[in-house]
């Protein structure tokens, strides 16, 4: 059989944690058995520098997601692909459009990154995600939690679902993590919070600023902010009006944002909601104790690898404080943390792709 050949359909090449998981694939998958092309939104990106040789980049030149529909419908029809892999909600419901509407017709994978609830999905997706999901060929999901909500929420037939975990390359971080960082955080002498994630509502740093005030009313700490987005502005503006800018240090987007969270004290993940969080599985790798907001499939065992907390400032700042004044709970999670990482190795998520990839091309058309 020759090369399978797979577009994968995205917004970007951003610092998120879709980028992420797509760099991890094109990186690790197979290039004898696949031959991957990347289709974006929008032509941008830290990642775009990154990428190997051998992927080709189709640049749909769209603004938005919703303007992409005819240039991809386009680039199917010329390229000819055996699958179409879509990632993320709005650009699954287009890409499901271009699969019905093109002149070709590849196998269709979606990728469902974040859960389905009333925070995460406005009515008008879920109305198209009814109508459009049941025509895919096969769903990814990332736990069996969303598993349990596509089913109930869209009516996908679970033969249709696929649950993969996202992963970690455990070697590459274990490497990059002890790489040496500034001297000025070494110096810091006061316990380091790290938090790192898109500046977004969804990952709530809004509530992150308003916990650690309350921390340091128990506790002199610094808070340190790894990541960049539309909420930046609002994020700094909220930091000054609580006089806490010489305790946070906003450090923007970082290549290497693991040496940072090997050197912290806590990780915290405060988010409204995730999927599965890469930053959550990175930390894990870090010998960091960690407090969480959103814990799928229990992968932070409560006590034992991490703390879990409500959406709540107080309870986030409780847990938070729990950890930082007792040095026995910190090291006692920090212990634990190699056992439960090693579930989420990157080979075993590359496994699951590769057999998806053939077996999905194997199988008879959908419906």
């Amino acid at each position: 059989m020759n090369k399978t050949k797979i577009i994968i359909f995205m917004f970007s090449l951003g610092g998120g944690g879709i980028q992420k998981f797509v760099m991890n694939i094109v990186n690790n998958i197979n290039k004898e058995k696949f031959d991957i092309s990347v289709a974006l939104v929008n032509k941008k990106g830290v990642y775009l520098n990154e990428l190997p040789n051998e992927v080709k980049v189709i640049d749909l030149k769209a603004n938005r997601v919703h303007y992409s529909l005819i240039p991809l419908i386009k680039s199917m029809n010329r390229e000819n692909p055996d699958i179409l892999f879509c990632i993320g909600t709005n650009i699954n419901i287009v890409g499901i459009m271009a699969k019905l509407v093109s002149r070709n017709d590849p196998k269709l994978i979606i990728r469902q990154a974040v859960d389905l609830n009333k925070v995460s999905t406005r009515k008008i997706n879920l109305f198209l995600m009814k109508r459009l999901y049941p025509k895919v060929d096969k769903c990814v999901v990332l736990t069996n939690t969303m598993r349990e909500n596509i089913t109930k929420l869209i009516k996908l037939p679970e033969d249709k679902i696929e649950v993969i975990y996202n992963s970690i390359n455990i070697h590459d971080i274990s490497k990059k993590k002890k790489e040496v960082i500034d001297e000025s955080f070494i110096n810091i002498k006061e316990p380091k919070i790290i938090s790192v994630g898109r500046l977004t509502k969804q990952k709530n740093q809004h509530m992150l600023i308003d916990a650690f005030n309350l921390v340091l009313r128990e506790k002199k700490s610094k808070l340190i902010i790894i990541g960049e987005g539309e909420e930046k502005s609002e994020i700094e503006a909220k930091i000054k009006e609580n006089n806490i800018q010489d305790d946070v240090l906003m450090l923007g987007y970082k290549s290497n944002p693991y040496k940072y969270i090997y050197n912290s004290d806590i990780f915290v993940l405060p988010s409204l909601y995730e999927g599965l969080s890469n930053a959550l599985l990175e930390a894990l790798a870090c010998d960091i104790p960690i407090v969480t907001t959103d814990n799928p499939d229990f992968i932070i065992k409560d006590g034992v690898n991490g703390l879990q907390a409500t959406v709540d400032k107080k309870d986030i700042a409780n847990k938070i404080t729990e950890i930082l004044t007792d040095k026995s709970i910190s090291e006692y999670m920090k212990s634990n943390n190699k056992e439960y990482m090693n579930n989420f190795d990157i080979s075993n998520m590359i496994n699951r792709y590769e057999n998806l990839f053939k077996e999905t091309r194997a199988n008879s058309p959908s419906s």
